[in-house]
């Protein structure tokens, strides 16, 4: 059964690239794509992935009013974002990602790291 993955990121070119690699990968299904918070909370309650892949500035924004506790029981959060810094680390943790990744490394760290917590959140 294909990781469910619903990817949240503004940036129109960006998210196409990490569709695409998403999309590269037979075990990941990508299910939908949204632009900001409400959509992607409405899209979780819609259609409940096993992970959501978040930038943490959507509308060029810190992040700061998702609580992956709240929105996203049963699955999990990845936080992606250009600065990896003490700010970036602080609202990933306050919104309850299991992970921040830097968006200059996703092409050889996101699929791992899916497949890493989508076993962990099956177990």
């Amino acid at each position: 059964m294909a990781i469910t993955v619903l990817l949240a990121e503004d940036n129109d070119p960006v998210r196409k690239i990490i569709a695409r690699l998403l999309n590269g990968d037979r075990e990941i299904q990508l299910i939908a794509e949204a632009t900001d918070v409400p959509q992607t909370i409405q899209l979780i309650k819609d259609l409940q992935p096993d992970i959501v892949v978040m930038d943490l500035h959507l509308g060029h924004n810190p992040v700061t009013s998702f609580n992956a506790e709240s929105h996203l029981p049963n699955g999990r959060l990845l936080a992606i974002s250009l600065w990896v810094g003490p700010e970036a680390v602080a609202i990933a943790d306050n919104i309850g990602a299991v992970i921040l990744l830097d968006k200059s490394e996703l092409y050889t760290e996101l699929v791992p790291a899916i497949k890493l917590y989508a076993s962990r959140a099956r177990d």
